[in-house]
């Protein structure tokens, strides 16, 4: 049984060839490359889902 599994979430930060500071109306970076709490809190339903989605794969 693995004991890490890989979620990545590039594709919400950059979705396409560049990253762009702003997506939807909400600051995504700041201090060059730290995601915004604003931002990040948009991931929320995702990243609940991935972890669900890995649980559940490994149970």
């Amino acid at each position: 049984m693995p004991t890490s599994s890989f979620v990545g979430f590039t594709d919400a930060i950059c979705p396409g060839t560049t990253c762009p500071l702003v997506i939807g109306h909400v600051v995504v970076h700041r201090a060059g490359d730290h995601l915004t709490a604003t931002y990040a809190a948009t991931l929320g339903d995702r990243v609940i889902a991935e972890v669900n989605r890995v649980l559940d794969r490994e149970s």
